[in-house]
């Protein structure tokens, strides 16, 4: 029986006597992610106390808004199976913008957190859906900031006393609640995750991969494909680019690099390399940095391939992360009486999904996997991603390092490279092991024009000649006959416009008043204000828009006249009206995306426009 030792290092220092046990690459490789953690994890611990004066970043009071909402809630939905949802509304006032920044910068979406109020006997548990700031003027001239918080949680009778909120007036009671982070500090998981790699002899042929960058081996006997080919082959709906990257993945006796251009198929192909591989009888870890990714992949897999849901199992500290279509798959222990009930059952699934940050999870304890699939690979941390490629014999990335990295904080650790995932770093260093998706079937020509310019050197293509030249449909643009400004914005034949606001300040009084935010858009604008035709390189279908005003104010007295605010103001009511102009001329609501990199400039968007929207349709860019 093999003696397995773990290690947990819980600060930056290592010990001598470690030290002694490792030396040259092995050592230099672990001192520099140390010392990258170490700066990382510095830095989130000193710009929360220097912004907040406190040591604890987990623990904060904050006030409830929606109360009777809620009371309303637990009187109606408490015993509801499943528990419907509810999203609380918080807020928390602060004197500075530091501060509330400071606060804010301790939640992401979807972060797990922790809610009680003792007077209501509530103790929740939800997750962050929205954290936005604003400013507010005071009478005396001096102005303070509100941090809102917005969770959504499940509430049921084993977390609530509903005759406490019979007995309380929310209009005689200020609802303050404890607000706590429930997520975890990994730098000690990922420190443990580079110390496996290093210290653990079962992992010297990926130590060798990893750290020395070895090239991977490939298994040259295509026999062993042909029970497979039907199912990838280009007569099944595989484009050449993503038969031979499934057939890449097959071979590979090490890893293989999947560089997924946009709308190139990179979740179908992983779909069906995940139904190859348990047919092939393989055990799979499939991982990502987020659950939103790994969710999508399992929801399209059993969409396509519901005879395999059985097979499937989706780890998760909490169910409520998970999306509801798949819910069922995620392993909960109160469903078990006893171990072995617990073992049969884990044994039966030949695919375990989980966050790559969750991967040190109890269930997967002594479990090898055949295959690491890591979705979106290009967003993990190095030591992040070493935590499910550990616990298999071979990995495949797949992501797109132009699109997503990292997200790291400290300055000097990014100049020091903790940025650069290791899906990046293994491109750069075995461009051979890397297969490459290239083919997309989203964007038409113009659009793709943008892409290819700018980031992929022409190498995106289209396979598609529908996709081509299509263009978005705006059936009664023609009723459009007054403004030529506002039909040179719509023509479809316009596949993409820059619209050029430094001289967004002229147009403020414009569209400033009590006539509304688009009013004095169908009336004021001169009609010189047009797009000069093509002002960029790209394509003729391109068009810039300048301002060329007649008004006797200058730009400089216009400028001074206006703040900043009412510029930002006005960016975004220029948005609502282009949206409000499209939906008017028969363009469907799920057509339009409005993209914006602001949750406070979503919200006001989202405000003024009493309709839903998905991510995808006729794009404008902004700023």
């Amino acid at each position: 029986m093999k003696l397995k030792v773990i290690i947990f290092i819980l600060d930056n220092s290592l010990n001598n006597s470690l030290l002694e046990l490792i030396n040259g690459a092995k050592k230099e490789y672990l001192q520099k992610w140390f010392n990258l953690l170490h700066l990382e994890e510095s830095y989130e611990r000193e710009l929360y106390s220097t912004t907040t004066g406190k040591e604890d970043p987990k623990l904060e009071m904050i006030e409830l808004e929606n109360f009777d909402e809620l009371r309303e809630h637990v009187k109606n939905n408490l015993k509801q199976e499943p528990p419907k949802a509810i999203v609380l509304k918080f807020s928390k006032s602060f004197e500075d913008k530091d501060s509330v920044h400071g606060f804010l910068d301790n939640f992401k979406p979807m972060d797990y957190v922790g809610l009680t109020q003792s007077s209501l006997s509530c103790t929740l548990r939800g997750n962050i859906v929205e954290k936005r700031m604003k400013k507010i003027k005071q009478e005396d001239g001096k102005k303070s900031f509100l941090a809102y918080v917005h969770v959504r949680c499940y509430i049921n009778e084993a977390s609530i006393n509903p005759e406490k909120f019979d007995l309380i007036d929310s209009n005689e009671m200020q609802t303050f609640w404890k607000l706590e982070n429930k997520r975890k500090n990994f730098f000690p998981l990922m420190r443990g995750n580079l110390l496996e790699l290093i210290v653990n002899p079962d992992y010297q042929r990926l130590y060798e991969l990893i750290v020395e960058n070895k090239m991977p081996q490939f298994d040259q006997d295509l026999e062993k494909l042909k029970p497979f080919e039907a199912l990838y082959k280009k007569k099944r709906g595989s484009n050449a680019d993503q038969t031979n990257t499934i057939q890449r993945c097959l071979q590979t006796k090490d890893y293989n690099i999947v560089l997924g251009m946009p709308g190139t198929g990179k979740t179908y192909v992983i779909v069906l390399l995940i139904r190859i591989l348990l047919d092939r009888g393989d055990k799979i870890i499939l991982s990502s940095y987020t659950h939103s990714a790994i969710d999508g992949i399992l929801k399209r897999f059993v969409e396509k391939y519901p005879t395999y849901r059985d097979k499937l199992l989706r780890i998760a500290s909490n169910a409520n992360q998970v999306d509801e279509s798949i819910r069922d798959l995620v392993y909960q222990k109160k469903n078990f009486k006893s171990i072995p009930a617990i073992s049969s059952y884990l044994d039966s699934k030949q695919l375990f999904a989980v966050t790559c940050l969750a991967s040190a999870n109890v269930i997967l304890t002594n479990r090898k996997f055949d295959t690491c699939i890591i979705d979106e690979a290009s967003q993990a941390l190095e030591p992040a991603a070493l935590g499910p490629i550990n616990l298999a014999k071979k990995f495949i990335l797949f992501g797109d390092h132009h699109q997503l990295q990292p997200l790291v904080k400290s300055k000097e650790a990014q100049d020091r490279g903790m940025q650069i995932s290791l899906f990046e770093r293994l491109i750069n260093t075995n461009p051979s092991a890397v297969s490459t998706l290239s083919f997309q079937y989203r964007m038409n020509e113009d659009i793709m024009h943008i892409s290819n310019t700018l980031i992929y050197d022409n190498r995106l293509k289209i396979d598609n000649p529908l996709i081509l030249q299509s263009s978005i449909d705006i059936p009664y643009v023609k009723l459009i006959y007054d403004k030529k400004w506002l039909l040179d914005i719509l023509n479809p034949e316009r596949r993409v416009i820059f619209l050029n606001l430094d001289c967004i300040n002229a147009l403020r009084k414009m569209i400033h008043g009590s006539e509304g935010p688009f009013s004095r858009f169908d009336s004021s604008l001169p009609e010189d204000f047009h797009s000069q035709g093509s002002h960029y390189s790209f394509s003729n279908n391109f068009a810039l828009l300048d301002e060329k005003f007649n008004s006797q104010m200058s730009l400089t007295e216009l400028s001074q006249n206006s703040t900043t605010d009412d510029n930002n103001k006005l960016d975004l009511k220029l948005a609502v009206y282009l949206t409000r102009m499209l939906l008017n001329c028969g363009v469907k609501p799920e057509d339009i995306a409005v993209i914006t990199p602001l949750n406070s400039e979503r919200s006001y968007i989202l405000s003024k426009l009493d309709v839903d929207f998905r991510i995808w349709g006729f794009l404008l860019i902004f700023k």
